[in-house]
């Protein structure tokens, strides 16, 4: 990776430092030279670190067999607990070993784009950078490096999502544009003919599962295309959530996670179907529209499905679209119902 130098010059009351890539010192009180901050070894190692390799079916880590090793061996540049949340939130363990959660990785620090840092204190920095991607948009990331018991390591990161410029359509806009293509797509679901799916899918974000009405962008299964070729014939269980009421883990195979958390009742039956328009409002947050800014949301509704249950058993399918190169495509499935 390209290191791009920056320089950072302080006010005369705070001690200076240059951060450059070839080589230079950070004075600390005490004349006690502290070495500059490695960047570009601490995010090689990270990212190396988060994306294993792993079998190509089962996604089973090679490397490791358990988080608690991962941990340890990730603690050499980070702070222990950051490896432990990371281990958590993208490793899960099973009997036979230690497996890659199909989800997007972290924020990285891109060293050849512009960022800025500064002194927090004596023994720590901050690095803040403001990039894009095609999945969140324009986001703020902020490293902070801490030197600890001889060494830099990476002691916390946080990021912050920059709202994009909406350009909302309207359900009577968003249903003349969609109406014949969300026909299709919901066909082939119901079909299970994840394969043709392909066809709809978006070729750059895929498509993301939520099985509750809040899209959680940190813990939620991303499915490319390519991984629907196996929808219904992999082994494979993914961490699809939290199960409401309970915050079990929702471990499934993606087959199971459909029955459950897709195609639970006929959507193509539906008794009312909105384009850009909320039909329900439970007690989750839904923050799809927000989360897809610019896109189009079609809702399949039952308002309930037994009597005897007084609505308390409704249901909802939700389909999100974004425009890609003129065409619109799938990059949402979201199932809704009633919570605690």
């Amino acid at each position: 990776m390209k290191y791009c130098k920056h320089m950072l010059i302080l006010t005369t009351i705070l001690l200076s430092f240059a951060l450059a890539g070839c080589g230079g010192k950070m004075i600390a009180s005490g004349n006690n030279e502290i070495p500059e901050v490695p960047l570009e070894e601490l995010t090689n190692k990270y990212e190396k670190g988060i994306y294993q390799e792993v079998e190509e079916d089962s996604r089973r880590v090679i490397n490791f067999a358990d988080k608690a090793q991962w941990v340890r061996h990730m603690s050499e540049i980070m702070d222990g607990d950051l490896a432990q949340s990371y281990a958590d939130e993208f490793f899960y363990e099973k009997e036979d070993g230690l497996y890659l959660l199909s989800r997007g990785g972290p924020f990285m620090l891109i060293l050849d784009q512009p960022y800025e840092l500064k002194k927090i204190d004596e023994t720590k920095v901050q690095v803040t950078q403001i990039s894009e991607n095609v999945m969140t948009g324009k986001y703020e990331l902020t490293v902070t490096y801490e030197y600890r018991d001889g060494r830099w390591i990476i002691q916390n990161q946080e990021f912050n999502i920059i709202e994009k410029e909406k350009v909302s359509y309207t359900p009577e806009e968003a249903e003349e544009i969609i109406s014949d293509r969300v026909e299709k797509v919901l066909n082939l679901i119901a079909g299970r003919d994840m394969k043709a799916l392909i066809e709809y899918v978006h070729p750059v974000k895929g498509v993301r599962f939520s099985p509750y009405s809040y899209v959680d962008l940190e813990n939620s299964v991303v499915f490319m295309p390519s991984d629907f070729e196996e929808f219904f014939s992999s082994s494979t269980e993914y961490n699809w959530g939290s199960y409401d009421g309970t915050g079990e883990p929702i471990t499934l195979t993606p087959a199971a996670y459909y029955d459950i958390f897709i195609y639970d009742q006929d959507f193509r039956n539906a008794e009312r179907i909105s384009y850009n328009k909320q039909l329900f409002q439970g007690n989750m947050i839904n923050n799809a529209p927000d989360v897809y800014p610019g896109s189009i949301i079609v809702e399949y509704h039952f308002t309930g499905i037994d009597p005897k249950y007084e609505g308390m058993d409704w249901r909802s399918l939700r389909l999100v679209f974004e425009e890609f190169e003129g065409e619109w495509l799938l990059v949402g499935i979201i199932h809704d119902q009633w919570t605690i």
